[in-house]
């Protein structure tokens, strides 16, 4: 397979993902969930279109199926960076209004923790197309990471650790098997795409990482899909079947 036939399969890939998570954006409604709730997992998936799109963009430029500048490789490089930021968000305070549904006072220092963190680090892509900060296009129009990259990575890792021990801490304060499952689900988050980095920095040019976050985000429908089987759905109260 040579170089062009690889970076199709990858847009490919990609494009099947861009598609199956439509599919979840139009069934992430209010009957899985609170209107607050499903606005963020929507917006999260949402980035990861958007993140998949700066992708595509960026595989087709390089297997010079379209043209594919300079200037706009510097572009969808950064809009990809922002789109995992925004999405990693999204997932961050959608676990927060799903485990705190009444929107109290206790969680405000958490989320705004996690706006200050998502704007810090896009404000620092955005400048990193001048600078060269995060990530630079050496002489041969390829991608690389620039010196201030690891600091992306710990921002990441910033928000996902943030709501993921915030939701796994109220874990063991709940009795109820189900819900206990549901708040460790933010750990999902964080192992698959990390699984997923670890193994496409050892198989380049493989879209392992889209793959695993779509994964990630799949799983975590499907759990808080199931869970709402044990809730009524007119009234939000727990039904028999909970009380089992």
């Amino acid at each position: 397979m040579n170089g062009t036939e690889i970076y199709i399969s990858y847009v490919l890939t990609e494009i099947f993902c861009v598609f199956f998570s439509i599919g979840i954006i139009i069934k992430a409604n209010k009957n899985v969930g609170t209107d607050l709730q499903m606005r963020h997992f929507r917006g999260m998936a949402l980035f990861f279109i958007v993140y998949l799109l700066s992708d595509i963009i960026w595989a087709l430029g390089q297997s010079k199926f379209i043209p594919f500048s300079r200037n706009l490789n510097k572009v969808t490089s950064a809009v990809g960076l922002i789109a995992i930021m925004l999405l990693i968000l999204g997932w961050c305070i959608f676990v927060i209004f799903r485990i705190d549904q009444n929107n109290s006072d206790n969680t405000k220092k958490l989320r705004y923790v996690h706006y200050v963190i998502a704007i810090i680090d896009c404000s620092l892509t955005l400048t990193s197309i001048f600078t060269d900060f995060y990530f630079y296009i050496d002489e041969k129009d390829i991608y690389q990471l620039g010196k201030g990259y690891t600091l992306h990575l710990i921002f990441l890792f910033m928000q996902l650790f943030g709501s993921g021990i915030y939701s796994f801490r109220k874990s063991f304060s709940n009795q109820q098997v189900k819900i206990r499952k549901e708040y460790r689900l933010p750990l999902l988050f964080i192992i698959i795409p990390s699984v997923a980095g670890i193994l496409e920095g050892i198989l380049p040019l493989t879209p392992i990482v889209p793959l695993g976050t779509f994964l990630a985000i799949h799983l975590a429908f499907l759990e808080i899909q199931n869970s709402e089987i044990y809730s009524d759905a007119l009234t939000g109260l727990n039904n028999r079947r909970r009380m089992e």
